[in-house]
Formats: structure tokens, C-alpha cells, sequence
């Protein structure tokens, strides 16, 4: 999602001032395309928008405990919301009045369907969010105020550009289509900062100089030393079968009185000797 959002997004961008620069320069270029990238810059803005709006509603589910009917309510959501940009594509398709001058100045009015669409949706995500929040013991949990603060701005931002595309749109206002720039970018960055506060949040939460390889290697050397000082019933019976190998037969080569092992444990010696 995270990589969606940013590169789909910049790729968008250099695609559309592209396709600007040819239509302000007065080069020619197929009709045909310009008139399905201005009919399609709607399903554009829904597929950004809607990456924004699955990472809050994967905040929402998890602030409910993943309840099976919440999970069919966010889907339906998103469902709608697609239909909806779709339906206003296809009742708003450019006629013969279609000009290249129309994808620098306006949108088309699809833009008004979904706006609206996307605002009403993010107001019932925060209402459930605002709900849970308030009526729960969670409020005192760092994470879930992080995410309380980073849904309420993302749907401040979302509602500010959707509405502004929409009056725009409506109004027939000139330029509409630097309101709709805007709300990709917006939207972009949003996502991306919900992905990485999250990331940033969960790693702060380590205590800062704790290593877990430190205390193992700490327990296990302390062991080794432990049992250095301290052998054990069948080492004792080793060293006293090595001694009486000894006894009988003289040292190999190497080996010290007390057998092999006594060259990797040096404290056996003087366990011997007590």
C-alpha cells in the first residue's frame, strides 16, 4: 500500500503534466486518448483515495477486534464508493463539445458524484472511530490516540480537497484541475504518513539499551564458569576411570594424569587433589 500510494501517484503526476505541455504547446495528439484520460482521471483519484481510506478502516477493524460484521460494513463501503465513480463516469462522458483545452481547465462532473461519496463514507469511519474511543478504556494507550490523531487530520485533509474538487466542479470554476492535483498529492502523503507514524510508533516502544543477545551470551558464559567450579558425578567418575587407566597401562601421548578431559577443564585437578 505504502509503494501504491507513493510512486502510483507521482507516476500520475508526470503523466498528467505531460500531457499539459503538449496541449499548451499546440502539438498534436489522438484524440481519442485525451478524451479517455479525461474521463478516467475520476477512477484515478478513487483508487488514491481509496488506498487512504483502507488503512484507516484497517485501524477502525482492529480498534473493534476484528468483529466479522464491521469487516463487511468497510468492504461494502469501498465497493460503494467505487460504483459510485464509476456510475458518474458513465453518465458524464465527454460529447462533441470534447476539447484537449477542457483537461487544463476543468473536470468533469463524475468528480461531484464521488466527492461526495468519499466525504460521507469518511464521516461514518470517524463516527465509529469517535465512538470507540470514547466509550472504551483505551484512551490511555499511546497507539490508539496516535491513531485517534492521525484519522482525524487524514479526514480533515480528505474532506477539505473533496469538497473543494466538488464546488469546483459544480461551479464550473476555471482551474479545477490544480483542485485535483491537490487531492492526489494530499492524499499520497497521508497514506504514506499513516503507514510510517505506525512503523515510527511500534519501534519507539522498545526500551533503548536492552539486548536480548547481551543477556544471553551473560547467562550463558555464567553457566560455563558455573559448571567449571562445580563438575559434575560423572565427570568426577571420568577423571577416576582415566586415573586408573593410568594406573594400569601409563599415560598416552598428550594426555595428561587425569585424561583428556583434564586439558579442556583445568579446574579438574584440583578436584582430583580434594
Amino acid at each position: 500500500m505504502f509503494l501504491f500510494s507513493r510512486y502510483f501517484i507521482i507516476g500520475i503526476h508526470i503523466v498528467s503534466r505531460s500531457i499539459e505541455a503538449v496541449i499548451v504547446s499546440n502539438h498534436d495528439i489522438n484524440e481519442s486518448f485525451l478524451r479517455v484520460w479525461y474521463t478516467g482521471q475520476v477512477i484515478v483519484a478513487a483508487l488514491a483515495v481509496s488506498a487512504l481510506e483502507i488503512v484507516l478502516m484497517a485501524r477502525v477493524y482492529a480498534l473493534y477486534n476484528q468483529p466479522r460484521w464491521l469487516a463487511i460494513l468497510l468492504l461494502v463501503f469501498l465497493i460503494v464508493e467505487i460504483a459510485v465513480a464509476i456510475v458518474g463516469l458513465s453518465l458524464n462522458l465527454p460529447g462533441h463539445h470534447f476539447t484537449p483545452s477542457l483537461l487544463i481547465s476543468f473536470l468533469p462532473r463524475s468528480f461531484a458524484y464521488f466527492g461526495l461519496c468519499s466525504v460521507s463514507i469518511q464521516c461514518i469511519v470517524l463516527v465509529l472511530t469517535m465512538r470507540k474511543y470514547a466509550k472504551s478504556s483505551l484512551q490511555a494507550i499511546p497507539l490508539v490516540q496516535l491513531m485517534v490523531r492521525d484519522g482525524t487530520l487524514a479526514f480533515v485533509m480528505l474532506a477539505i480537497f473533496s469538497l473543494t474538487v466538488v464546488v469546483y466542479t459544480l461551479c464550473n470554476i476555471s482551474y479545477a484541475v490544480t483542485g485535483y492535483a491537490w487531492l492526489l498529492s494530499a492524499t499520497s502523503c497521508a497514506t504514506c504518513r499513516l503507514i510510517i507514524n505506525m512503523q515510527t510508533h511500534s519501534t519507539s516502544l522498545e526500551p533503548p539499551g536492552t539486548s536480548t543477545t547481551l543477556i544471553f551470551t551473560t547467562i550463558f558464559t555464567d553457566r560455563m564458569a558455573f559448571e567449571s567450579l562445580n563438575p559434575t558425578d560423572t565427570e568426577i567418575e571420568m577423571n577416576a576411570r582415566a586415573a586408573h587407566q593410568y594406573t594400569t597401562s601409563g599415560p598416552s601421548s598428550g594426555d595428561s594424569f587425569l585424561g583428556p578431559e583434564s586439558r579442556h577443564n583445568p579446574n579438574l585437578s584440583s578436584n582430583w587433589n580434594t
